[in-house]
C-alpha cells in the first residue's frame, strides 16, 4: 500500500503531460493552418515565400520533440495500466485508449514525410527562386498554374498541415478519454478492495 501513493502521482503526471503537450500540439498547428498561412498568403509572392520560411524555422525544431515526448507518455500509460486485476479485465479500454493515442501522436511523422515535406521542399525552391526578385513584387509568377505559384503551394501546405492538427487532436482526445476510464477504473478498484475487506471483517465476527 505504501508504493501506491508514487505510482499514482506519476502515472498522473504522466497524464498531464502527455495529454496537454498534445493538445498543444493540435492548437499549434491548427493556428497555422487557420491563420498564419492565410495571413501570408495576403503577402506578395516574394514576401510570403519568405515569412512561411520563419515560421517554419520556428516551428520545425519543437515539433518532432512534441510528437515522440507525447507518443512516449502515452505508450507509457498504456503499458503500466494493462497491470489490472482480473476482475476488472473489462476496464482494459483505458490502456487500449492511450495505446491508440501514441499511435495516432507518432503517425504525425510518417504523414508529415508523406504530405507536408514534398510541399515544403517545392517552396523551398521557391525561395531559392524568388530569393533575388522584390518583396513587393506581384507579377514574379504572372502565367504560373496557381497551384505551381507560391500562394497555391501554401493553400495545399496549410490543407495539408490540417491534417497533421486533426491527428494531433484525435490523440488528445483518446488520451483524455483513458484518463477518464482510469479514474473510473481505480474506483472500482478502491470500491472492490474496501467491499473485501469489510466482507473479510464480517466472516471474523
Amino acid at each position: 500500500m505504501a508504493d501506491n501513493p508514487p505510482v499514482r502521482i506519476g502515472v498522473r503526471l504522466a497524464q498531464t503531460v502527455g495529454i496537454t503537450t498534445t493538445a498543444f500540439l493540435a492548437g499549434q498547428l491548427a493556428g497555422i493552418s487557420f491563420l498564419t498561412i492565410p495571413a501570408i498568403m495576403e503577402a506578395p509572392s516574394p514576401l510570403a515565400v519568405k515569412q512561411y520560411q520563419k515560421v517554419r524555422n520556428n516551428s520545425l525544431p519543437y515539433t518532432p520533440l512534441l510528437v515522440v515526448v507525447s507518443s512516449a507518455l502515452f505508450g507509457y500509460l498504456g503499458y503500466h495500466k494493462c497491470k489490472l486485476p482480473a476482475w476488472l479485465g473489462w476496464t482494459c479500454l483505458h490502456p487500449r485508449l492511450f495505446i491508440t493515442a501514441a499511435v495516432f501522436v507518432f503517425s504525425i511523422i510518417p504523414y508529415s514525410i508523406l504530405t507536408v515535406e514534398p510541399v515544403d521542399h517545392k517552396l523551398e525552391n521557391k525561395a531559392e527562386t524568388l530569393s533575388t526578385a522584390s518583396l513587393t513584387d506581384n507579377s514574379t509568377e504572372a502565367g504560373i498554374h496557381y497551384q505551381d505559384t507560391v500562394k497555391g503551394l501554401l493553400d495545399r501546405f496549410a490543407t495539408m498541415n490540417l491534417g497533421r492538427a486533426a491527428i494531433a487532436f484525435a490523440a488528445a482526445a483518446m488520451g483524455t478519454w483513458g484518463a477518464i476510464a482510469h479514474h473510473h477504473s481505480a474506483h472500482l478498484t478502491s470500491v472492490g478492495s474496501l467491499h473485501f475487506a469489510t466482507g473479510a471483517n464480517r466472516m471474523g465476527h
